[in-house]
Formats: C-alpha cells, sequence, structure tokens
C-alpha cells in the first residue's frame, strides 16, 4: 500500500489486496511504529513482528503478514509518504529485495 502524508495523519492513497474498509482508515502516527521510524530515519525499515506493530496492526489485511518492509517515498528531503509491502514469509525482505 502506499500511505501518503495528511496533516499528522497518513491516508492509503493506493493499495494492493487490502479490504475496502482498510482503505478509508485514517493512520495516526505512533513514535513506536515502522512508518513512523521509516519517515524520522528516512530510509527502509523492515518488521518483522506486524503483529505487535502499533501502527500496522491499523490493518485487517495485514494481520495474517509476519513481516513488512516500509520505504521512504521522499521528494528532495520532503517525506511525502511511505510505501508498505507485507509478506506471511519471515525472511521475504533481505537486503537484496528491498
Amino acid at each position: 500500500m502506499v500511505l501518503l502524508l495528511s496533516t499528522d495523519d497518513m491516508v492509503v492513497a493506493a493499495s494492493r489486496r487490502l479490504t475496502s474498509h482498510d482503505e478509508k482508515l485514517t493512520l495516526r502516527l505512533d513514535p513506536a511504529g515502522a512508518v513512523s521510524r521509516t519517515l524520522s530515519h528516512a530510509e527502509p525499515i523492515v518488521c518483522y513482528d506486524t503483529k505487535r506493530d502499533p501502527e500496522l496492526t491499523t490493518y485487517t489485511a495485514l494481520h495474517p503478514c509476519v513481516s513488512a518492509v516500509c520505504v521512504p517515498l521522499r521528494a528532495g528531503f520532503e517525506n511525502y509518504g511511505v510505501a508498505v509491502f507485507a509478506s506471511p514469509d519471515r525472511n521475504v525482505f533481505t537486503p537484496d529485495n528491498i
């Protein structure tokens, strides 16, 4: 899914395999979450426990997943969103894949 910044929250701009309910949700950023850490570090963050991530658990479609990678979307030095790729496999997001 692609999440875009909207003031202090994020909205789903594009997705694949999200439920229609998930697509309408607004994500409240949590400093402990993978999405927030991706925005603050401006680099891809791999989450190996999506069930405990305070942001990724927002989306029902991600519940079967165990790992995810969040990739910052930037223009110059400005963040404008995050692309999230999730998988039911633990070791799918290797440095080569990222």
